[in-house]
This record gives C-alpha cells, sequence and structure tokens, in this order.
C-alpha cells in the first residue's frame, strides 16, 4: 500500500515496525512520523542508489554539449568506485552486494559489503585513497577493485557464486 496505508497498519497495531524513505515521509509533511534513521554505514545501500545516469549515442555531440552542466564530478567518482566493485565481484541485480562511496576533501572512502540471501552472513569492507584530483576516474576505480579483492578473500566469492544470476 502506500504510505497512509502503512502507517495506518502501524498505528492499528498489524506491524511492529515499517522502514520508509525519510525523504518520501519529509515531502510528505510527516517527518514527525520518523522515529529512527538508519545511517549508511549501518545499512550500506545498493551500489549506484541515488545516483542519475542519462545516455545517449556517444557521437551525438550536440546532445553531450547540452547535458555537459548536468554532470557531477563528484557523483562521477563516487560511482566509478562502486562500479568497479559491482563489477570484480561480478554482481547481478539479484546479487546482494552494497556499496557507498563517499569523498571528504580529496580522501574518497568505500564502504561494502556482500551478505548471504538469507541474511545469515555479512561480509564488509571498507577502504579509502587519496584522490589526484575531482576527475580522478582511474583511482576510484582502482579504490572499488581493491574493495572488491578483499571482500573476495573474506569469502564473498562462495556467497556470490551461489546465487543464479
Amino acid at each position: 500500500g502506500n504510505v497512509n496505508t502503512r502507517l495506518a497498519k502501524l498505528d492499528n497495531g498489524e506491524f511492529d515496525a515499517i522502514v520508509l524513505a525519510s525523504a518520501g515521509l519529509i515531502r510528505l509533511g510527516m517527518q514527525s512520523r520518523i522515529t529512527m534513521s538508519f545511517d549508511t554505514e549501518f545499512m550500506v545501500p545498493a551500489s549506484g542508489q541515488g545516483i542519475i545516469g542519462i545516455e545517449c549515442r556517444s557521437e551525438d555531440t550536440a546532445t553531450r554539449e547540452w547535458l555537459q552542466p548536468l554532470h557531477n564530478s563528484l557523483s562521477a567518482v563516487c560511482i566509478a568506485a562502486e562500479r568497479s566493485l559491482n563489477h570484480k565481484l561480478g554482481g547481478s541485480c539479484s546479487t546482494p552486494i552494497a556499496s557507498h562511496a563517499t569523498l571528504s576533501e580529496m580522501t574518497l572512502t568505500l564502504n561494502a559489503l556482500v551478505g548471504s540471501p538469507d541474511g545469515l552472513e555479512v561480509i564488509r569492507s571498507t577502504d579509502s585513497t587519496d584522490l589526484g584530483d575531482i576527475t580522478d576516474i582511474e583511482t576510484a576505480t582502482a579504490l572499488g577493485e581493491k574493495v572488491a579483492e578483499d571482500l573476495l578473500q573474506r569469502g564473498a566469492r562462495r556467497i556470490v557464486d551461489s546465487i543464479d544470476h
């Protein structure tokens, strides 16, 4: 159901708790209903969450120029780290892989995990690197691969290979 239906079920005792997006509750003027927020270290989002991607033909220079003001270098380096991690792990839409990259000053940090489908096993890894500049996609990609390799060495390969893709 919608937000109001879910909140009514909570109020009627049909649920002990529900998890909803804070942004949606705030947008609906229901911020007073928020009793707890999960930070991204506790509940790591799926790789690429919050990123908006626009595709166009590579040879379409007019469209590419028109879209250029929408490009955000901070988002680009963060998603490069997250995507390279997912690629190295061989993740798909059904693989329980999560990652969240953040940039503070010029230090890029990648927090990631791989979980078993039943949630009983979670393997985590975090690492950081200094970027040469805000457009240093190569270093961001290397960070993603490094964190993925650490996850694999801790046992993530067994979990990833056990999932039907």
